[in-house]
């Protein structure tokens, strides 16, 4: 109202206090002139209004500068964005998608005295210079790292898995048919994840969409057929790790953040490699307490990414979906489909085996 000398309203912008006091002033007795007749009234509640002043100073809050508040705004948009940047960092995505990957690992394996988990720096770049050295598998040091074991003294007699995507390039198949050879020769099976181009699928998208398939690569099918591919299982596509940063996935405490602007797709989320499910899957199975109970080739429990395209809206844990076709089409050609169901929190691993389509459970 506009009562009360400069009312209600000029009160709240100086502070809690002045309102008080005008509260107390619309209280206080006064003379048919609008004042206290000989001050003895305006003590008392000056007395009173001192009091209300220093009991409500520690609590009032003041009003907010805007241009304070603005320059706050923009610091914070700021740092979104450079964390948002930082975030997707090729270098640093990568390192952040094989520490999660080897974090699940660890905690979906039952390790101890018979069960190990070894992390080897060896680069691609390291492994592809030894497919053109020339030096055979007696000079390579990734072989001499499978035929020593590791440092402990154990010795590698399951799985090795490498980082990375292969696919039917003259590059890939060389670096492929090297690592394969050396762990065939120490008895390991070689776990990578693979390009859906090795099976004539131009994309991952292309997955639910055979309009698009071509014949499988000649260098693929060449390769399929060499004694050495017994030891090698490619899987594809991947699964994600994490949440995203933000309202709908991982809150940060810290400030307002928001890790995809915009609509989320199915590309943004942190997939990890394809393979990772196959080596937890394939290493916990081997040692089921009952070999004659049917293995078990799901990974459940795995975060569920919301995304949306166009009209389509869902969960993702998988990189992608694909058809009942699709699956058949990458089993035919000797790689291992890891599949989602649309909402499940779980990928399948289907019927791992190896590039020859020999079973490994």
């Amino acid at each position: 109202g506009e009562a009360g000398g400069g009312g209600v309203e000029d009160g709240a912008v100086a502070g809690g206090v002045d309102l008080l006091g005008q509260i107390l002033d619309r209280a206080a007795p006064a003379s048919s002139s609008g004042s206290p007749p000989d001050g003895r009234a305006s003590r008392p509640m000056d007395s009173v209004r001192a009091f209300a002043a220093e009991a409500a100073r520690h609590d009032t809050v003041p009003r907010e500068d805007p241009a304070e508040a603005a320059r706050a705004k923009d610091a914070r948009g700021r740092a979104a964005d450079a964390l948002r940047r930082f975030l997707r960092r090729p270098d640093l995505r990568g390192l952040e998608r094989r520490w999660r990957s080897v974090d699940l690992m660890t905690r979906r394996l039952d390790t101890g005295p018979d069960l190990h988990v070894y992390l080897v720096d060896l680069s691609r770049t390291a492994l592809a210079a030894e497919t053109h050295s020339g030096g055979g598998l007696e000079a390579s040091a990734f072989g001499a790292l499978l035929r020593e074991g590791a440092p402990d003294g154990h010795p590698w007699t399951t799985v090795v898995l490498l980082d990375g995507t292969y696919g039917p390039g003259d590059d890939d198949q060389m670096v492929l048919a090297w690592a394969t050879a050396l762990c065939a020769a120490f008895g390991s099976t070689l776990l990578v994840e693979g390009r859906p181009t090795l099976a004539g699928i131009p994309s991952l998208d292309a997955l639910t969409d055979s309009s698009t398939w071509t014949e499988v690569p000649d260098s693929w099918r060449a390769f399929r057929t060499q004694p050495e591919a017994g030891a090698l299982c490619v899987s594809l596509p991947g699964f994600l790790l994490r949440y995203p940063y933000g309202t709908e996935g991982d809150e940060i405490e810290t400030m307002p953040f928001e890790e995809i602007e915009g609509t989320p797709g199915p590309r943004d989320g942190l997939w990890a490699n394809g393979s990772v499910a196959t080596a937890i899957v394939i290493t916990r199975e081997a040692d089921r307490d009952d070999p004659s109970r049917p293995a078990d080739t799901r990974l459940t429990g795995l975060p569920l990414f919301p995304w949306k395209d166009g009209v389509r809206s869902g969960l993702l844990c998988g990189e992608t979906a694909m058809t009942d076709g699709a699956a058949r089409r990458l089993g035919e050609v000797g790689l291992v489909p890891v599949a989602w169901a649309r909402g499940d929190d779980a990928v399948r691993v289907l019927v791992p085996r190896s590039a020859t389509g020999t079973p490994l459970l």
